[in-house]
């Protein structure tokens, strides 16, 4: 059976302290924020301006998550590092060892029951402060649900 669990960016970013330790790099980038981007947000990059979005999977225009900010930027182009794939740590211990976590629409990071078929996976919790970034590819929801192979 598949374990499913829920997860609130606000909460994980505020027992962050403004920082993510990560445990193994994948591929990191240096951005410039869009406005107010907090340590642990799910964010987006701007195809038109290159810059740091709070990701939202589920309102017109679509933002999916791309990968997690690993400082906070208070405003318009401060400098933004973000991860987008790799092992970080939560220091909150707050997860679920096994469980999968998914972007929300309502609130950045929480994800509501019945979980929608267009839901954007981003990663498994290893331990219950080990998170292993695993962003799902995502299909609009007006598109459908992508086949599965």
């Amino acid at each position: 059976m598949r374990i499913f669990a829920f997860i609130l960016c606000l909460f994980f970013a505020a027992n962050l302290s403004g920082q993510v330790k990560v445990l193994q790099y994948g591929w990191l980038e240096n951005f410039t924020s869009s406005g107010g981007i907090d340590a642990a947000d799910w964010v987006y990059i701007d195809e038109t301006d290159g810059k740091v979005y709070l990701a939202d999977a589920f309102t017109p225009p679509y933002k999916p998550a791309m990968g997690i900010a690993l400082q906070n930027a208070a405003g318009v182009d401060d400098p933004v590092q973000v991860l987008f794939s790799g092992v970080i740590k939560w220091p909150s211990g707050a997860l679920t060892p096994g469980a999968e976590y998914y972007l929300s629409g309502s609130v950045p990071g929480f994800m509501q029951k019945p979980i929608p078929p267009w839901a954007q996976i981003l990663g498994h919790a290893i331990t219950d402060s080990i998170f292993q970034i695993n962003i799902s590819y995502y299909t609009p929801p007006e598109l459908g649900t992508p086949e599965s192979g």
